[in-house]
């Protein structure tokens, strides 16, 4: 008894550490990933009594305040447009959402996975070791990912209800369940799951197959009857809800508004993500080997940072090691089937497995773990079982942290990973999407700035002092073991605080007056991942590193990035010849002149302020004065189009000079990314002169 009200306890914990972290995430409201096509998908079929996309369907989706509610994936199926997702939660879910809107999907979900785990808990609280099975079930439920899927309302925890409830009643020796009616009941929830996700099925077949193992052959006859029953029921809903019996091998496209919605005004341009779309929402039969890429996608499934079991499901680990030791017979067919689903996804979608851009831990393989517990003949001992809450709450207070340090940041499904314990796990690198990552494919390379700690732009990105570094998959197709990067910094010393896996390394900014900056060469640590992306066949390598910016005085500044890439900035790069340049030797005060600089490219690259790596030209007005030796003025002028090898171009240059009389430096010369000065590297700039500033009385403070 003491057991049970342990185990109770610390469920009840669990929920409110749950809580706790949701209030700081501020994610009670939010809507992340596919739970706004599920939403629309209810709302739709308890509006309007179908799931077909219509105008009253879009005028929903525009109106609503939550911009990731507009987000919906549609299919077309014959003449008709409709939602593509299984219509099994969304339909059973309309009672609860018609009462409470979408906290009744949050108390469908919850009273379906209590239902499951009560329906386990009734065949095993006979046991002798009732209570090590109470405290093994509250574990189960309340120290992974369990509880989070529960509050998104994507169908992951129907998934599971059905499972564990199908093989529950299946595989029962409980005397009153012994009957036709329990194997046959478990059947259908196993055939409605298989209707959700196809790869269910072996989740099915395992458990019919277990029982003819076991020596139930009629048993199992009567599941499989079951199982057909549900899933025909099921497939059959779809056709008539959706146009389709499988969404997931239809014609089918992501549509949002700025996209549009293939309804109402421009729905034929909106109808053409469909035919963009269809090449790659298609699963193939047969998969296409990616033995690498799955090494590394079973890597992540055990220790990933976003999705590894030992984090997000560590009391499956246990079952697991519990279950072993003399298995045999249904119970390690049970396993077999387990492990089958997972090696189905790890095999067929290594880049996606986890399921989607928004998630938290391993949602696929949700029903897989239900299976863990019937597979067990005896509850773990006690020892592990606290092992993992002890786990667990270290995990919960880092997350905490974590997403207590990104208040006032969009809501992410992944704030819980941007800092503490998390971080120490190893990057994704294979995955197709991960939230609140920005993908960029600068100077050849492709970047994948793993955070929302840099701010990204079109060419390169910026940072800022004080600030958590920003975390980039880097990855390169070539063997180079040197990252280049221009860096300029609004302040006028900084260092650029660099980290792998091998250890940190600092670089000191070259100051420039009131900036500082330049080209920053960083030998790497060797990639230890090699393998094909999900846009090649080739290899590339990936190098997961961390970029920060730090001031001496801790000051705040902000810096911009340039990724060089394979670039190397040598003399030949900074190859130019240039004209004639009249500079005038005294001007008034405020005064402005027109200045013609005729250049001719002899470098190896084009000219173009627009390029990955920019090229400006640069006028630099330095005053001689020694009261005014800080005030050093910068300003840069863009290069518009492209200047190819061997062309020639004139930059036409207003220059304003300054109101205050004196003597001035006055420099004009190229830069790259505005913080690499041509000169720097051939010698002298450009152009130059000393200028006086004179006024109408004569005087320029000499």
């Amino acid at each position: 008894m003491r057991l049970e009200r342990t185990a109770l306890f610390l469920a009840l914990l669990s929920v409110a550490c749950l809580a706790a972290l949701a209030h700081v995430r501020g994610s009670w409201s939010a809507i992340a990933g596919d739970e706004s096509t599920f939403l629309a998908m209810t709302e739709s079929l308890a509006q309007d009594g179908d799931l077909a996309f219509t105008d009253a369907d879009r005028a929903r989706l525009e109106a609503a305040r939550d911009p990731a509610r507009k987000t919906v994936i549609l299919q077309r199926a014959g003449d008709r447009i409709t939602y593509s997702k299984p219509v099994v939660y969304p339909l059973l879910a309309v009672p609860f959402a018609l009462v409470l809107g979408r906290a009744g999907m949050f108390l469908f979900s919850g009273l379906l996975v209590a239902a499951a785990l009560w329906l386990f808990w009734t065949t095993v609280r006979e046991s002798p070791d009732r209570g090590a099975w109470a405290l093994t079930i509250a574990t189960f439920a309340a120290t992974g990912v369990l509880l989070p899927q529960i509050a998104w309302s994507m169908g992951d925890a129907l998934q599971f209800a059905l499972a564990l409830g199908g093989a529950t009643l299946c595989l029962t020796r409980r005397p009153r369940l012994a009957g036709s009616v329990a194997p046959t009941v478990g059947g259908l929830l196993l055939g409605l799951l298989v209707a959700m996700r196809l790869p269910n099925g072996i989740l099915a077949a395992a458990v019919v197959l277990a029982l003819v193992v076991g020596g139930r052959a009629r048993r199992g006859a009567l599941a499989a009857a079951g199982g057909v029953a549900g899933l025909l029921a099921a497939l059959l809903l779809n056709y008539a809800l959706i146009g389709s019996v499988d969404p997931y091998r239809a014609e089918r496209a992501t549509f949002n508004v700025a996209t549009g919605y293939p309804a109402g005004a421009g729905a034929a341009e909106a109808e053409e993500q469909f035919v963009e779309g269809r090449a790659s929402q298609r699963l193939g039969i047969w998969p296409t080997l990616r033995p690498r890429t799955s090494a590394y996608a079973t890597l992540y499934f055990l220790v990933g940072r976003h999705s590894g079991l030992l984090v997000y499901f560590p009391v499956a680990l246990v079952l697991l090691a519990a279950a072993l030791p003399g298995i045999r017979g249904e119970r390690l067919v049970l396993l077999l089937g387990a492990a089958g689903l997972v090696a189905f996804y790890l095999i067929w979608l290594p880049e996606n497995y986890f399921g989607g851009a928004s998630f938290v831990g391993n949602r696929y393989f949700l029903p897989a773990f239900a299976l863990l517990l019937p597979a067990v003949a005896k509850p773990p001992r006690i020892g592990w079982l606290i092992g993992v809450w002890a786990l667990s709450m270290v995990l919960f207070y880092s997350a905490f942290d974590s997403a207590a340090g990104q208040r006032g940041r969009p809501f992410s499904s992944q704030s819980h990973v941007y800092s503490g314990l998390f971080r120490f796990l190893p990057y994704e690198s294979t995955a197709l999407a991960i939230e609140d990552r920005e993908d960029r494919y600068l100077s050849d390379e492709f970047l994948r700035f793993v955070d929302g700690n840099a701010e990204v732009t079109e060419h390169g990105f910026h940072l800022s002092a004080g600030a958590p570094p920003a975390e980039i998959l880097l990855a390169t197709p070539r063997p180079s073991g040197v990252l280049r990067f221009l860096v300029w910094v609004d302040a006028p010393r900084a260092e650029l605080v660099y980290r792998d896996w091998r250890g940190e390394q600092r670089f000191e900014l070259r100051s420039h007056g009131e900036t500082s900056g330049g080209l920053v060469e960083i030998v790497a640590g060797p990639a230890w991942r090699r393998h094909r992306f999900w846009w090649t066949d080739r290899p590339w390598r990936a190098h997961s590193v961390r970029l920060g910016i730090e001031t001496p005085d801790g000051t705040e500044a902000r810096a911009e990035l340039r990724h060089l890439g394979p670039y190397r900035l040598a003399p030949k790069f900074f190859a130019y010849e240039a004209g004639a340049v009249e500079l005038p030797a005294e001007v008034e005060p405020g005064s402005v002149s027109t200045l013609r600089v005729p250049l001719t490219n002899r470098g190896r690259r084009p000219w173009s302020s627009r390029a990955d790596v920019p090229i400006h030209l640069v006028r630099r007005l330095r005053p001689l004065d020694v009261s005014d030796s800080g005030r050093e003025r910068l300003r840069f002028t863009d290069i518009s189009g492209s200047v190819g090898r061997g062309e020639s171009i004139e930059l036409e240059v207003e220059q304003r000079w300054p109101r205050r009389p004196g003597r001035y430096l006055y420099e004009l010369d190229l830069a790259v990314a505005g913080v690499e000065l041509f000169g720097s590297w051939v010698g002298a700039p450009i152009a130059s002169a000393e200028i006086s500033v004179v006024s109408s009385d004569g005087t320029s403070n000499r």
